[in-house]
């Protein structure tokens, strides 16, 4: 690998550059037909699109469902009084409402910028944990498809298990907090 007089790489060694999907030695982004380079020491890392659109369209589907039979079955309960299945379509609708807002606010994505907080992005909020305040990477008990960021502060950020340069991630935060255990990672 050859080096200029500055200490830059030449043209045929790959270069380490951020891209959507996290990093990628010898990755570019081309725009214009010159490469541009990320914000200085912003790295990103996502969720596969595929785990988002499967998850996305099988809670759709379920709320399909739901609304199906809460359009077919409520007048008919109306008209019987009969108040069982009423009371089991509210409880649907709310596990529905509660799974939705827990997958709007499951991080896409996660930001890494020099000495700043970790950025975890969903489509509700951004939360920012400090890499000293991360405990733990652990895969979720009940859950094999989920990761769960524990912070020192009882928080709990869960995540798709799907993540573009997870490994990556967990060393870039090990490095920053030498204490985080990973579990199943």
């Amino acid at each position: 690998m050859e080096r200029d007089e500055r200490g830059l790489a030449s043209p045929e060694e790959p270069a380490l550059v951020s891209s959507p999907g996290g990093v990628h030695p010898g990755a570019t982004e081309r725009t214009g037909g010159q490469q541009s380079a990320p914000a200085p020491g912003e790295v990103s890392f996502r969720v596969s699109k595929i785990s988002i659109i499967y998850r996305y369209l099988s809670l759709a589907l379920l709320t399909l469902v739901g609304g199906i039979l809460l359009y077919i079955l409520m007048p008919m309960m109306m008209t019987s009084r009969d108040y069982v299945f009423l009371a089991i379509l509210a409880l649907w609708a709310l596990a529905l409402l509660r799974y939705w807002v827990f997958l709007l606010d499951m991080p896409y994505r996660i930001v890494l910028t020099g000495g700043q907080p970790i950025a975890f992005v969903s489509l509700l909020r951004t939360r920012r944990i400090g890499a000293a305040d991360i405990r733990a990477f652990n895969v979720s008990p009940v859950y094999s498809s989920f990761l769960r960021v524990l912070t020192s502060r009882r928080k709990k950020v869960s995540l798709i298990n799907h993540i573009t340069g997870l490994h990556q991630l967990i060393i870039l935060v090990k490095q920053a907090n030498p204490q985080m255990e990973t579990k199943g990672c």
